[in-house]
C-alpha cells in the first residue's frame, strides 16, 4: 500500500511538475511576443503602414516631403549577373550596409531568384513590369498584365509581398496610375537621374550625382544595376552623401519618416516632377539671402532667376531692361559693371539661380 501511495505522489508531482512547466512555456513569452515586439518589427510595420497610405491616394510619389535630412538611393532593372557586385559595394560603404530600394524586373527576378532575395535580404524591393515594357505605349489590357505579373513574379521570387512599384523609364499617365492602383501597389518615382546608363565610367556618374542641385533633402535617386561603372561609383556617392550630412534610407523608411502631404502628391503628379520640394528650397534661400544682405525679392520674377534687391530699388529692378541686365550678370560677372549704378540691386549678387 505504501509503495502504491509513494507511486501515486510521485505521479501526482510529475503532472503537477509537467503542468507548471508548460504553462510557464505557454503564457509568458507568448504575452510578450504579443505585447512588445521586437524594434526591428515595429519599425518594418511603420514603414509597410506608412506605404499603404500612400498607395491608398493612387497618386506617384516623386520624393519626400523634405523636412526630414535624408535620401534614397534606388536601383532598376534587375536582378542581374552584377547584383552581387552591388550588393557588396554598398556592404563595404557603411557599417551597418547602406540601405537601398531595388526595382525588379519580373522575368529577371526569376531567373535570378537568389540575387533577389539577397536584394530583399539588403533593402526594399518593388516590382518593374514583366519585361520592361513602356507601359505608356501599351493597350490597358497589356499594361495591366505587365503591372500584375511583374509583381506576382517579384513576390515569387522574394517569397514576400510587393507593394513599391516603378513604371520603366519613369513613363507614367494618369490611366497608368489608375492601373497601379488596382494592384494596391505605390508608384514611386524619382527626383534626381544622373543619366548612369549612358555615362561611361564611375567618376562620370559619381559626379553627376553629386553635383545635381535637386539632391536635397527628400529626393529619390536613380541608378541602374545592370551597368558596371554605377556600381563602382557608389562607393563616392554614398561618401558624398554622408559628408553633407545626409542620411541613405529605404524609400519605405523615406515615406515613414517624412511622407509628402496630400495636396503636395497632387501637385507633383500634376507636374510629373517633385515641385513641391523645389517650391520649398527656393523659399529657404529667398530667406537666407534676406538675412543675409538685407534684400528682398524683385517681382515678377525673370525666367529661371530670382532677383534681389534692397527694399529701396525693387521698383527699379522689376524694370525689364534691368531684369536682361541682371541674367547677364549672372551669366558673366564681369558683365555686372555694366548696370548703372543707380539701378544695380546690390553690389556683388545681382542674380540667384533657381531650380
Amino acid at each position: 500500500m505504501r509503495g502504491a501511495a509513494t507511486r501515486r505522489g510521485l505521479v501526482c508531482v510529475a503532472v503537477g511538475a509537467t503542468a507548471m512547466a508548460l504553462g510557464a512555456v505557454s503564457t509568458t513569452p507568448t504575452s510578450r511576443a504579443v505585447d512588445r515586439p521586437g524594434p526591428r518589427a515595429a519599425e518594418a510595420l511603420r514603414e509597410q503602414r506608412a506605404v499603404a497610405r500612400l498607395a491608398a491616394r493612387g497618386l506617384p510619389i516623386f520624393c519626400g516631403g523634405g523636412r526630414a535630412n535624408e535620401v534614397a538611393l534606388t536601383f532598376d532593372d534587375g536582378p542581374t549577373p552584377l547584383t552581387p557586385r552591388l550588393l557588396a559595394a554598398l556592404r563595404r560603404s557603411s557599417q551597418p550596409p547602406t540601405p537601398a530600394t531595388f526595382f525588379l524586373i519580373g522575368r529577371s527576378a526569376v531567373t535570378y531568384r537568389a540575387h533577389a532575395r539577397a536584394e530583399a535580404a539588403l533593402g526594399a524591393v518593388g516590382a518593374h513590369t514583366l519585361t520592361h515594357s513602356t507601359l505608356t505605349k501599351l493597350a490597358t489590357a497589356a499594361a495591366r498584365r505587365e503591372i500584375a505579373e511583374g509583381k506576382r513574379s517579384v513576390e515569387r521570387a522574394i517569397g514576400a509581398p510587393v507593394r513599391l512599384f516603378r513604371p520603366p523609364g519613369g513613363h507614367r499617365s494618369p490611366a497608368v496610375d489608375r492601373l497601379v492602383a488596382e494592384q494596391s501597389l505605390l508608384s514611386v518615382l524619382y527626383t534626381v537621374d544622373p543619366r548612369d546608363w549612358a555615362r561611361p565610367d564611375a567618376g562620370s556618374i559619381a559626379a553627376a550625382v553629386v553635383s545635381d542641385r535637386r539632391l536635397v533633402p527628400g529626393a529619390i535617386v536613380v541608378l541602374h544595376e545592370f551597368h558596371l561603372p554605377t556600381i563602382e561609383a557608389v562607393p563616392a556617392i554614398v561618401r558624398s552623401l554622408r559628408r553633407r550630412g545626409l542620411q541613405l534610407v529605404s524609400v519605405p523608411r523615406l515615406l515613414a519618416d517624412d511622407p509628402p502631404t496630400l495636396a503636395e502628391q497632387r501637385e507633383d503628379a500634376r507636374a510629373d516632377s517633385c515641385v513641391h520640394l523645389y517650391r520649398r528650397l527656393r523659399a529657404r534661400a529667398e530667406s537666407r539671402l534676406g538675412d543675409s544682405y538685407g534684400l528682398v525679392r524683385a517681382g515678377p520674377p525673370s525666367p529661371g532667376y530670382v532677383v534681389w534687391v534692397t527694399p529701396a530699388r525693387r521698383a527699379a529692378a522689376e524694370r525689364p531692361p534691368l531684369l536682361r541686365a541682371c541674367q547677364a550678370a549672372a551669366r558673366n560677372p564681369s558683365s555686372a559693371a555694366r548696370i548703372p549704378a543707380a539701378s544695380r540691386p546690390c553690389a556683388a549678387r545681382c542674380c540667384e539661380p533657381v531650380p
